[in-house]
């Protein structure tokens, strides 16, 4: 999880194939199941596995204050 160290996280998904957390900041990181992260890849299948939290690309989410 080296990945989200600086991250202040405001909120966290988790679901039995991925997992998703938003930073204060807007931008939301996700892993797990490739194909239910929605990364924007055509080839991807159920299975291939996304280790290190990464930025789920055109997804923001607003935190109230």
């Amino acid at each position: 999880m080296e990945a989200l160290r600086r991250v202040k996280v405001a909120a966290a998904a988790i679901c039995d194939t991925h997992t998703l957390v938003a930073g204060e900041d807007g931008v939301v990181w996700g892993f797990g199941d490739r194909a239910a992260l929605g990364l924007g890849e055509a080839n991807a299948t159920p299975g291939q596995l996304v280790v290190q939290p990464t930025p789920i690309p055109n997804l923001r989410v607003r935190t109230l204050p």
